[in-house]
C-alpha cells in the first residue's frame, strides 16, 4: 500500500508546467497487465543556463504534482515507463526514479547494497546497466564527485537500464523525472516512507 503527503504545491507545480516539457500522463492499464497507475515524463533539458534538475528537486516536484518519483518493481513496468514518448531522447541523464540509498553518503554500504524505494515497496527487481551501480563519482573528487546514492534511467535507445547518480552535486543534475500516480490519488494523503526519507536526507546534509 502506498501512502503519500503533499505539503508544498504552488512553486513546483508552476515550475513543472512553465519550465519543463511533459509527456503524459499515460496509464498502465490493468487490462493490459498493468497496475492501473499513471506515469508522466517531465523533461528539464540541459541547456544553458538550465543545468537540469537534482533528485531532491524532482522528488519535491513529483509530490507537488500529487504523485511520487516512479518506482519500478517488474520488467514489465520498466518496459512501460521506458517507452514513454520522448524519454529515450535524453541519453545517459534521462530521468530520475524513486530509488535511493540512506547510508551511501557515509560509505557504510557498497554501491549495490542498501537501495530502497520512496514508497517503501520491496527492492527486489533491478535493471542495472552493466557495470552499475559503481559510485563512479568517487573517482573524481576534484570535480566535486561523491557517492552516487540516487537512481536514474540510462536512456540509450533500446536499453532502459539503471544508473546510480549523485543527489546533490551539480554533476548529478539529470534531464527530468518520472512521476507515478495511483488512480484517484488525492493531493493530500497520509504520510508514509517519503516523509521519513525527507527528514533523513535533511539530517544527512547537516552532518
Amino acid at each position: 500500500m502506498r501512502t503519500r503527503i503533499t505539503l508544498c504545491v504552488g512553486v513546483w507545480s508552476v515550475l513543472a508546467v512553465t519550465v519543463a516539457g511533459a509527456s503524459g500522463p499515460y496509464q498502465w492499464r490493468t487490462e493490459d497487465g498493468g497496475n492501473g497507475h499513471f506515469y508522466e515524463w517531465i523533461a528539464f533539458p540541459e541547456t544553458y543556463p538550465n543545468p537540469g534538475i537534482t533528485w531532491e528537486q524532482a522528488y519535491a516536484a513529483a509530490e507537488a504534482a500529487g504523485g511520487y518519483l516512479a518506482t519500478i518493481t517488474s520488467a514489465e513496468e520498466n518496459a512501460f515507463i521506458y517507452a514513454l514518448p520522448g524519454l529515450q531522447d535524453y541519453s545517459l541523464r534521462g530521468a530520475w526514479l524513486g530509488g535511493y540509498q540512506l547510508d551511501e553518503e557515509q560509505g557504510l554500504v557498497g554501491p549495490a547494497e542498501g537501495w530502497h524505494w520512496v514508497t517503501g515497496e520491496d527492492w527486489s527487481y533491478t535493471n542495472w546497466q552493466p557495470g552499475e551501480p559503481n559510485d563512479w563519482g568517487l573517482a573524481y573528487p576534484w570535480e566535486g564527485g561523491g557517492y552516487e546514492d540516487r537512481l536514474n534511467f540510462w536512456c540509450w535507445p533500446g536499453y532502459g537500464n539503471w544508473n546510480d547518480e549523485e543527489a546533490w552535486n551539480p554533476q548529478g543534475y539529470v534531464n527530468g523525472y518520472i512521476v507515478e500516480r495511483a488512480p484517484g490519488l488525492p493531493a493530500l494523503a497520509l504520510v508514509g516512507a517519503a516523509s521519513a526519507l525527507r527528514a533523513l536526507t535533511r539530517r544527512a546534509r547537516r552532518e
